[in-house]
């Protein structure tokens, strides 16, 4: 129970002079290849046609999945789920999918847009930041209440970095001037945003994620079903055909 306790602590009140990185499987870039691709959106349409063919009944009395088997009459389905199981199961993944995917849409960091990890977003910053935009980035890192994400970032090989602002005592503005002196703690430090950026809103990505992911499940259940039955059909015709 105690270590459950301080896993629970680490995600949702974390000490932030603790080094936690979070897991990458729940990062925000990951929950995004589950939460919003192509799929997704096709998939969002289903949940409005099944309510109207869940609670249809003259739709659900014409519905026979027996037909794409080819069973007829009182032979014994080839299906291990029922036709309105399907139908629910297919309802309520596509429902689930759906909610992952506002879920992602409303409390993404908006970071997600322009860049696909932490090198590419380091490599952003350097092109396109301006010194006020870099200073203020570092900034929020180096406050108090920052959560600490890279051992690499805060236990460089020398000594332990202290939360204080290099950028601070630069002179003017001029970027390549800039970038010369701090380019590699800019970059450092902009690894260290973009993994923190992407460990916000714990709740949120959690529930994008599991949601996503057992709207996936019960999408795929009846698939298999489907699959099943019809793979042993064609190949009982094979065989029919073989034989004679």
């Amino acid at each position: 129970m105690a270590g459950i306790s301080e896993r629970l602590r680490r995600l949702f009140r974390p000490d932030p002079d603790d080094i936690i990185p979070g897991d990458p499987l729940f990062y925000w870039s990951t929950v995004k290849k589950v939460a919003s691709n192509d799929l997704t959106k096709i998939i969002g349409i289903v949940p409005v046609v099944g309510y109207l063919i869940l609670f249809n009944d003259s739709i659900l009395d014409k519905i026979q999945f027996n037909t794409i088997t080819g069973t007829t009459g009182d032979e014994a389905s080839p299906f291990l789920i029922g036709g309105l199981t399907k139908l629910r199961m297919t309802f309520f993944g596509s429902l689930s999918v759906t909610m992952s995917f506002l879920i992602y849409q409303l409390r993404r960091p908006k970071e997600l847009d322009t860049a696909t990890d932490d090198f590419s977003f380091a490599e952003r910053v350097r092109e396109s930041y301006s010194v006020v935009e870099m200073q203020a980035l570092e900034r929020d890192v180096m406050d108090a209440k920052w959560q600490k994400r890279m051992w690499l970032f805060w236990f460089p090989p020398q000594v332990a970095r202290k939360r204080e602002r290099r950028t601070q005592k630069a002179q003017g503005n001029r970027r390549s001037h800039f970038l010369r002196t701090f380019g590699d703690h800019i970059d450092q430090a902009s690894r260290e945003w973009w993994i923190g950026r992407m460990n916000s809103r714990p709740i949120s990505r959690y529930a994008a994620m599991i949601l996503g992911c057992l709207g996936y499940l019960l999408l795929v259940i009846p698939t298999i079903d489907i699959a099943q039955a019809v793979i042993a059909d064609i190949l009982s015709e094979m065989l029919s055909v073989m034989r004679n």
